[in-house]
């Protein structure tokens, strides 16, 4: 009898873990009792002011070259992504004179301001005014410094007004699960088996009984069916 013979087990196969992201809220500001720690230059006047009828930060026109700005304490995070979620109403704005306002952050605490959104009049808001809820906007924190964000403003008259109406701040980072190791196994491919017997397999027997059945001979020349022994085939000398 022949032994199966297995084959080689697979290598160890690894499954990396899906990455999700874990958001942690770090701040949020209503603005219903002030400015909540969010600074606006000190020369801004009534083009940067916490408005205690709307109960938010306005940003409205200057005749200076300065841009109204409204900016945000610090936040401590570690390496991944933040979240900035606002409510925005703005007022009497007009496309022709490109009236907009950019939501900017900061990787170094306010040392350099990178644009992240502008939202421009006619475009990304109605002209007459409109309110807007939930807009969201994310940016990669590939370093443990504090980083900051803010809002600053390009009106062309007095009456062009905005206010940022809440803030939402989360940081986000990646929380995979280990990765999976699984070793394939295959079942063993068993060869057929073969017993030697002293025993001979029969296929066929010829006994030439009839003329008629000679169990599939057929005679050539010089050779006939003949009745001796119970039936036979006959040959002759071929001269």
């Amino acid at each position: 009898t022949i032994s199966p013979t297995p084959l080689l087990t697979k290598s160890p196969v690894t499954t990396p873990a899906p990455t999700d992201w874990y958001c942690e809220e770090l701040d949020t500001f209503d603005f219903a009792n002030g400015a909540s720690g969010w600074v606006a230059p000190a020369n801004s006047g009534y083009a940067a002011y916490y408005s205690s009828s709307q109960k938010a930060l306005l940003l409205s026109h200057t005749s200076s070259q300065t841009r109204p700005t409204w900016t945000s304490p610090s936040f401590q995070s570690t390496n991944g992504q933040a979240q900035i979620i606002y409510d925005y109403k703005t007022e009497d704005h007009e496309s022709y004179a490109n009236d907009r306002f950019s939501l900017e952050y900061s990787l170094d605490n306010g040392g350099t301001w990178l644009n992240l959104q502008t939202h421009w009049a006619g475009h990304d808001y109605q002209e007459d005014g409109e309110s807007k809820t939930d807009e969201s906007e994310t940016f990669s924190v590939p370093t443990t410094n504090p980083f900051k964000i803010r809002f600053v403003a390009k009106f062309d008259h007095y009456s062009d007004l905005l206010w940022i109406n809440r803030v939402v701040v989360k940081f986000c980072s990646a929380n995979s699960a280990s990765p999976t190791t699984s070793i394939p196994t295959l079942s063993p491919v068993v060869p057929a088996t073969s017993t030697p017997t002293s025993e001979c397999v029969k296929l066929d027997i010829a006994d030439f009984s009839a003329a008629s059945d000679l169990d599939g001979w057929s005679l050539g020349d010089d050779a006939a069916w003949s009745s001796e022994f119970g039936g036979a085939i006959q040959g002759k000398d071929y001269q």
